[in-house]
């Protein structure tokens, strides 16, 4: 008994020190949603949180191999192109995405609502990160799952005697540990993901009714101003100049709801 449990604890010990922190987080997900049938068995309620957690570790598994991959692609110069290149145009798309945001909720030029969009750009990150993630978890789907047979035949071939003293290689090639291992969790791990995209689709919706209410609050008392020279039809109404003729006029209705619509300056006149 007492050799079986040094066996299978030397076992645990290899597999922590041959794997990255992605790694271990994939393994450590698969772990927690294995408890979460038997605990199903128990209580439903429990176990929903054992498969939440398993979720959670898959997608910080994929983060964390993401970020490590994209460190070593940084190391290269095409990679550093490749790299800046996505940063780019995440950010355009940001900052594009912002802007039409806060001009569906004015109705006008968001160019004069600059604070409204940098907020924005901060509150549409979580969506974006999740895309972000999306888009990786397919791409290790199709480069790493579907092209291993190749990479492990690669590997297995460098490793020959006969092919390393043809390429003058003096070093063995190192094995990656527990490949198919790690091949089945990636794969449990990415399937998990895109499942929840239809699942999440709500979610996102409302996220993003919710973006729009809290920016509009923003414009309504941040952006636009209570006293103006051009003639206001309620104590609730206020003003944001789009030029010296046309204004951005802000109001809060009874249901606590702000409506914004432009309107033709008017100033007041002198009693």
């Amino acid at each position: 008994m007492k050799v079986k449990l040094l066996k299978r604890a030397s076992f645990l010990r290899k597999v922590f020190d041959n794997t990255n922190a992605g790694q271990k987080l994939y393994l450590f997900g698969l772990v927690w949603m294995l408890f979460a049938l038997p605990v199903w068995l128990v209580s439903e309620k429990y176990s929903v949180y054992y498969l939440l957690l398993g979720i959670s570790a898959f997608s910080i598994g994929l983060v964390v191999e993401g970020i490590i991959f994209f460190s070593k692609l940084w190391d290269y110069k095409f990679g550093k192109i490749i790299i800046s290149g996505i940063f780019s145009a995440v950010t355009t798309f940001t900052i594009a995405s912002s802007s039409a945001t806060v001009a569906e909720i004015v109705g006008t030029d968001p160019s004069k609502f600059p604070y409204a969009i940098t907020l924005t750009s901060f509150l549409l990150f979580p969506i974006f990160a999740w895309i972000i993630l999306q888009f990786s978890a397919l791409t290790f789907f199709v480069f790493h799952t579907m092209l291993v047979p190749l990479y492990w035949l690669y590997h297995q071939f460098r490793a020959m005697p006969l092919v390393r003293y043809s390429l003058r290689l003096k070093v063995k090639p190192p094995k990656e540990r527990f490949m198919w291992l790690l091949v089945f969790t990636r794969a449990i791990a990415v399937g998990f993901l895109i499942s929840n995209t239809q699942v999440l689709g709500k979610f996102n919706k409302d996220y993003l009714t919710g973006v729009e209410n809290n920016i509009s609050w923003f414009i309504y008392n941040f952006e636009l101003y209570k006293k103006s020279h051009c003639t206001r039809l309620n104590e609730q109404e206020r003003f944001g100049y789009i030029n010296t003729k046309l204004a951005v006029v802000g109001t809060l209705t009874t249901d606590k709801k702000y409506l914004f619509s432009t309107r033709t300056c008017v100033k007041i006149p002198s009693e």
